[in-house]
């Protein structure tokens, strides 16, 4: 029996793997948009470094603007779809993907616990989550209002 032979037969037959739909556009869109994103990112973080028990300020403006220009672009991609289908990978889930950094968020918030600075960490926690949610909120509503079907 040869070693690339499994005895009760390739256990993968007959397994239905899913399709993910991607096209190699869109992959290219995502990949785009998250190097263009994550070193916008990089280089603000970088030339505004928090110090260490300050409030993580440009974190926060990160994050909190990319959730209003996701907010204001999702009703402009949905509407541009069919004409640019690579629009929102690109735009959302690449660029913005790349820009905005809740895993930073995390980091800093047990930093700062750890610092014995929890109430600043704690307010930085509520600002990002609490101000992400409501400024996605407010540019779907003005993205809405500016593409109208």
């Amino acid at each position: 029996m040869n070693d690339n032979h499994h005895p009760l037969g390739d256990p993968l037959d007959g397994i239905a793997l899913p399709r993910l739909g991607f096209s190699a556009a869109a992959l290219v869109a995502i990949f785009i948009g998250g190097a263009i994103g994550t070193v916008a990112r990089f280089l603000l973080d970088s030339s505004h470094a928090t110090p260490s028990g300050h409030f993580p300020l440009t974190t926060l403006v990160i994050n909190l603007s990319g959730s209003l220009a996701i907010g204001l672009l999702v009703p402009l991609v949905e509407r541009m779809q069919q004409r640019i289908p690579w629009g929102r990978p690109f735009l959302i889930v690449g660029l913005l993907g790349g820009w905005t950094t809740y895993s930073t968020l995390a980091v800093d918030a047990v930093q700062l616990g750890r610092g014995s600075h929890v109430a600043i960490g704690l307010a930085y926690l509520a600002a990002t989550v609490a101000g992400g949610v409501a400024l996605v909120v407010v540019g779907d509503a003005l993205g809405r209002r500016v593409v109208r079907p």
